[in-house]
């Protein structure tokens, strides 16, 4: 994000990008709810929200679940691969359905990357299969010890201004993890 690229934006714009950040309606016609409270009708709503993506403001939308309450198993994973391969690697990596982050890092072991599966599979397998398919060098799995929640919520009224908050996540009265349904997933692909 440049700053010429947000000094273009109109104010629609920054609240638009606001009101995805901060609670994405689940309704059947949610661009027309997004759209509503700026005077935009749904479809003006998407292509506004297409055009923000095309300047690469907006990476995705998509709905993040908490993996450990749908069974999933997810970890950090650090990766070392020579320079020359890296681009490869990170390729292969992020066309995983499990990856959400992939990232370098200037460090010995310089690609990063967080990986969840479906509580069918090993996690141990899959970064094994992971890692042979990119071709890194060696790899180290960072389980979740601590978990704590970040959230990153770019005032976009407000100059780009971070609001970041965090907290340790409480597991206290979770209901125990159900095996999913077929329906289940289904709307979990649908979301995603």
């Amino acid at each position: 994000m440049t700053p010429q690229t947000l000094s273009g934006l109109t104010a629609t714009d920054r609240k638009l990008l606001d009101a995805i950040q901060t609670g994405f309606p689940l309704v059947d016609d949610p661009w027309s709810a997004l759209g509503q409270p700026l005077a935009l009708s749904g479809v003006d709503t998407l292509a506004r929200l297409q055009w923000l993506r095309g300047q690469n403001l907006i990476r995705q939308i998509a709905a993040i679940f908490d993996t450990k309450a749908l069974g999933y198993h997810s970890a950090l994973v650090g990766g070392k691969v020579t320079p020359d391969r890296i681009e490869a690697a990170a390729t292969v990596i992020s066309h995983h359905p499990g990856v959400s982050h992939n990232y370098e890092r200037d460090h010995d072991f310089n690609l990063w990357f967080t990986l969840a599966v479906p509580p069918e599979k090993s996690l141990d397998k899959e970064v094994a299969m992971l890692a042979e398919q990119a071709r890194l060098d060696t790899y180290r799995l960072l389980p979740t010890i601590k978990l704590y929640k970040i959230g990153v919520n770019l005032q976009m009224n407000n100059d780009g201004l971070k609001k970041r908050q965090a907290h340790q996540s409480r597991r206290r009265n979770r209901r125990p993890v159900r095996p999913l349904t077929e329906r289940d997933k289904h709307f979990i692909c649908m979301l995603q």
